[in-house]
């Protein structure tokens, strides 16, 4: 299948990747915003009730959950994306209770999946708002030939610029 016309080439438009990228986009904010309530509230209900010794669990709870999180980011960076991120390094294997709570807190591992979490809520809010601005201007630019043509049911055209090069003009120049 021939996928490109003289100097233009729409080989992204065919590509299933293409879209999975764009997916990975739009679904980052709305999953970065989960990250960082989960975080916030977590941790700030954890710090609040430590005096009362339930947030000890509970801050033990979201170090383990954050774990869980940054692992499922790097399943779908892996899966949707295509990259090649290397595997969270394997700690070793420790028994007893406190020896797991140990390894869980000063493992750098754990802190580093806790601010790429963080981290997510304001790269996803950018990463949102760039998808759906290019997403809305090319379907505008697609739309804008057949808009222009079609005339209204009171046969006034919409614009009243006849003529196709003033469709596709910046603004700035239909103003002189």
């Amino acid at each position: 299948m021939r996928t490109s016309v003289g100097f233009l080439n729409f080989q992204a438009v065919v590509k299933g990747q293409t879209y999975l990228n764009i997916l990975y986009h739009l679904i980052s904010f709305p999953l970065g915003l989960f990250y960082f309530f989960f975080l916030v509230t977590g941790i700030s209900l954890g710090l609040g009730l430590l005096i009362v010794w339930i947030g000890v669990p509970l801050l033990i709870g979201v170090l383990a959950a954050s774990r869980g999180l940054s692992a499922l980011k790097r399943l779908l960076a892996v899966k949707m994306l295509g990259s090649d991120i290397a595997p969270r390094p394997l700690t070793e294997k420790v028994s007893g209770i406190w020896n797991r709570i140990k390894s869980l807190v000063t493992d750098p591992a754990t802190w580093k999946g806790i601010l790429y979490l963080f981290l997510r809520f304001p790269l996803g809010i950018f990463s949102f708002s760039v998808a759906i601005s290019l997403i809305s201007v090319s379907l505008s630019l697609i739309a804008a030939p057949v808009y222009f043509w079609v005339p209204w049911t009171s046969g006034i055209w919409l614009w009243e610029y006849h003529d196709l090069w003033l469709t596709y003009s910046p603004s700035h120049l239909r103003c002189l």
